[in-house]
């Protein structure tokens, strides 16, 4: 028994700081639990009694896809984190990209065939109004 869940840690690869492993709970059960030896000593195992299983190997397997499932939650908070870091999401860089945007279309809005020459000529004649010419 022993030599087969030996085996089955074996197999799997799981990062240095987090081993999955298993304790008899009684006569019937085994709990799984993850060993985590750089942490203090009372931290070193965490159980998970209300996930007792009938054999060490699906105990073992449910703590391997505890520690396959924080993974991939770190690395989706740190993809998440380098999105929102990158200089496309800052406020000054999202106003001045909004400004530019609001100036292409205005130059697009005058330029439009809809408008004509008509429009051109009425936006210069209010600019010399302005101007005082």
């Amino acid at each position: 028994m022993v030599q087969a869940i030996n085996s089955l840690i074996a197999t799997r690869t799981f990062p240095a700081s987090a081993i999955p492993a298993t304790y008899a709970v009684h006569h019937s059960g085994w709990m799984p639990i993850i060993r985590h030896p750089e942490r203090a000593r009372f931290l070193q195992e965490e159980r998970f009694p209300r996930k007792v299983k009938a054999t060490p190997a699906e105990a073992i397997e449910h703590a391997r896809r505890v520690i396959h499932y924080r993974r991939v939650r770190e690395a989706e908070k740190r993809r998440k984190i380098e999105a929102l870091s990158h200089p496309r999401f800052t406020i000054e860089s999202r106003l001045a990209s909004e400004a530019r945007e609001r100036r292409l279309s205005q130059l697009l809005n005058r330029q439009h065939p809809r408008f004509g020459l008509d429009y051109l000529a009425k936006a210069d004649r209010l600019r010399k109004i302005e101007r005082g010419e």
